[in-house]
């Protein structure tokens, strides 16, 4: 897993996490209640509560959770019942202080992962640059529509956290989502129509057929919005591309790597929490 380390870079940023609910409620906890910390955790609190304060921005029911989450004791509390955390705004915001206070930005990758996971956030799964960030990230929401299934809630637009349920079958579905989109022969520029029969173990792949339906759905609003794309894009000489053409251009890769994520995760069932960097 090669890491790129960079933190609100221009590209993008996807780290998938395992969490460890004894360093959660060990290292963790006491890191945040060190006063030697610079900042100290409950200073940091303090300038996002300032912010908020100050801010229209956070005024509105989707940052119920964010709100409620800026209280130390509050957090400890979480912490010490991870397993029935519902919000990634706990986790978000301790997250946000530990790559400040650890300065992770700076760190070699081995560095990084080890800190990480000396606090109990177990890295598993990387992915840089801005489109196979948006396809891994944008179809969570899309599973959820097309699966009628409740749409886990972000803090922020970075932070989510999922039931170990939900992110099983999300990658089950994505994978659906990603050999459709790499076979597909009615889109003028897909894959299947410029190389053929392509990539065998993509071609050949068993076990998606619980998500044929949503998963069709889903490449007809693909292939939808990419035609769209090529018509402004033919008449426009500076257009840029929406995020959404990108799934033709990733399925190749990002399907293997989401079949690599699955092998990872297959003896592990605890919740999993992505921070996604853009």
């Amino acid at each position: 897993m090669k890491l790129l380390l960079r933190y609100k870079s221009m590209g993008a940023d996807c780290y998938t996490y395992k969490l460890n609910p004894e360093k959660l409620r060990g290292n963790l906890t006491i890191a945040l209640t060190d006063i030697r910390k610079s900042p100290p955790f409950y200073r940091h609190l303090g300038a996002l509560q300032e912010e908020v304060n100050n801010s229209e921005h956070y005024k509105g029911d989707y940052y119920d959770d964010f709100r409620q989450s800026l209280d130390l004791s509050t957090i400890l509390n979480a912490l010490a019942d991870i397993e029935n955390l519902g919000t990634s705004a706990y986790l978000g915001i301790i997250l946000n202080w530990i790559w400040i206070v650890e300065d992770l930005g700076c760190l070699s990758e081995d560095e990084f992962v080890a800190k990480l996971s000396y606090y109990g956030f177990e890295l598993i799964f990387y992915l840089h640059e801005k489109d196979v960030c948006w396809v891994y990230m944008n179809q969570i929401d899309s599973y959820a529509y097309f699966n009628n299934v409740e749409e886990p809630k972000t803090y922020d637009g970075e932070y989510s956290l999922l039931t170990n349920k939900f992110h099983r079958n999300y990658l089950q579905y994505l994978l659906a989502v990603l050999r459709k989109v790499y076979l597909d022969e009615k889109y003028p520029y897909s894959p299947k129509r410029h190389y053929g029969d392509g990539n065998s173990f993509i071609r050949n792949y068993k076990g998606l057929d619980k998500y044929e339906t949503a998963a069709e759905m889903a490449l007809s609003e693909i292939r939808e919005e990419n035609i769209t794309e090529d018509l402004v894009e033919a008449t426009e000489l500076h257009y840029r591309r929406s995020p959404t053409a990108s799934h033709y251009y990733v399925a190749e890769y990002l399907f293997s790597d989401i079949v690599e994520l699955q092998n990872k995760l297959e003896d592990y069932d605890g919740k999993i929490f992505i921070h996604y960097s853009f």
